[in-house]
């Protein structure tokens, strides 16, 4: 009996009302958290019970108000591509049921202190330009070592070390950075162990990730050979001896090649046109140029708007922190000046915070917080930030635009280019057909 009244949320049945339940808002928390933590002490499976361990942390935090419940916020979501729920069990609500009522509550929705500030949590904590070392001019996607983690796109950490040139490193390669052009989105940068050396110290070859940069069109490979015998002959630019006390000549050759019958090969960059060994350490100490292929367009359309450029982890994107709204957005200028809600378009969804936290989705929808019995496999929603919420299918994340369950439909589309004209992921879009099929409207 108990645990029907808390799953239909009557606990003003069970809690003496002499306490003052309905009327203080402390005590209304207290016993909800309580409560919720009895729901699990009755779980009938093992597993699905606290440890006492668990409740003694759960108690001691909810005597300490630490498991404060947030009041909730508003995000507007848009419409993209869609799916069909494959799972017929859930009874759906009747027709003159809307979604949006089902999913937000106006009494709710319209009160002035209804959103925490979250965003304005993030504006003004991340630099818009800085220097580093003995350059400046950078700016997102670049951060700073001792910078908060959003205040940059991951693999962009720069290493700042007082008047001395700025450090990246780049798939394990600590790089000297040389030069900076924001406008042209290029980095030119030197291996940290050839700056004082006409060879790589560390005997690996040069790499970038390619999913955050690309070489200019200026640059070809060469590749020192190590180790080889003195019969070596093959054709290349020559050799050369890295120090006064090698005995050993280093071969140079065109391209890309293999160790073959020497001991070692190492790939760098050069500019094209290079044939002679003996400018060599010349050539080396101007370092290559890559350019960075994190888009510009929705950091501009944020600093634009007077917001700050934010990474996103929720949704791996970068997103807008403005000091007008509680939540991110893509740019300050699709917020509502007066302080309401950013204005989008009409469907909107709460985000929830509570001892479990998860967006207000109904069954069989379930957050990455809440426990598996929750929701069913395959609907999991990730409401991380409380930014969007995202679902994971196929191994490919998706941001959800729209959940209406009386078609039982959820619209979707790929993060990775839910703004872009191109996937960063060169792998196909698929779905789940053990969960999802796709609506009539999409051929495949």
């Amino acid at each position: 009996m108990a645990i029907n009244k808390i799953q239909n949320h009557m606990l003003n049945e069970l809690v003496d009302k002499s306490i003052g339940f309905e009327t203080d808002d402390f005590v209304r928390r207290t016993a909800t958290l309580v409560a919720e933590l009895a729901f699990r002490c009755l779980q009938q499976e093992g597993d699905m019970r606290p440890t006492m361990k668990e409740v003694v942390e759960i108690l001691r935090g909810i005597e300490n108000d630490e498991w404060n419940i947030q009041k909730p916020e508003v995000l507007d979501i848009v419409v993209d591509d869609g799916g069909l729920f494959k799972d017929q069990n859930t009874e759906p609500p009747s027709p003159d049921y809307g979604v949006t009522n089902r999913l937000v509550d106006d009494s709710i929705t319209n009160s002035s202190d209804a959103s925490s500030s979250r965003s304005a949590g993030f504006y003004g904590t991340c630099n818009g330009s800085f220097s580093c070392g003995n350059l400046s001019g950078f700016r997102y996607p670049f951060r700073r070592h001792q910078d908060p983690a959003y205040c940059g796109y991951p693999g962009f950490e720069l290493n700042c070390d007082g008047k001395n040139p700025p450090t990246i490193e780049i798939m394990k390669i600590m790089y000297r950075v040389l030069g900076v052009d924001p406008t042209a989105q290029i980095l030119t940068v030197v291996r940290e162990d050839m700056v004082n050396s006409i060879c790589p110290q560390d005997l690996v070859n040069t790499t970038i990730d390619h999913e955050l940069f690309d070489y200019t069109s200026s640059y070809m490979n060469i590749s020192f050979l190590f180790g080889c015998p003195f019969s070596f002959d093959l054709v290349g630019f020559g050799s050369i001896f890295c120090s006064v006390e090698e005995v050993s000549p280093v071969f140079l050759m065109p391209g890309i090649q293999a160790p073959g019958i020497c001991k070692t090969s190492v790939i760098i960059p050069v500019p094209v046109g290079f044939t002679n060994p003996s400018g060599l350490s010349q050539v080396l100490q101007k370092g290559f140029e890559v350019r960075w292929k994190v888009g510009p367009k929705p950091c501009n359309d944020c600093t634009q708007s007077g917001g700050q450029c934010i990474y996103d982890s929720a949704t791996s994107l970068t997103s807008c922190a403005c000091i007008e709204t509680p939540i991110l957005v893509e740019s300050c200028s699709t917020v509502n000046k007066t302080g309401a809600e950013p204005m989008m378009h009409e469907t909107r969804v709460v985000a929830m915070s509570s001892f479990v936290e998860q967006w207000k989705l109904e069954y069989l929808f379930w957050g990455v917080n809440s426990l598996n019995y929750c929701g069913k496999l395959g609907y999991k929603v990730d409401c991380v930030n409380q930014s969007i919420p995202v679902i994971e299918i196929k191994s490919l994340k998706h941001r959800v635009f729209e959940v209406n369950y009386h078609t039982q439909t959820i619209t979707v589309a790929r993060l990775d280019y839910w703004r872009e004209i191109c996937p960063s992921k060169l792998v196909n879009t698929t779905i789940d057909f053990e969960f999802f099929n796709y609506t009539f409207g999409i051929e495949t």
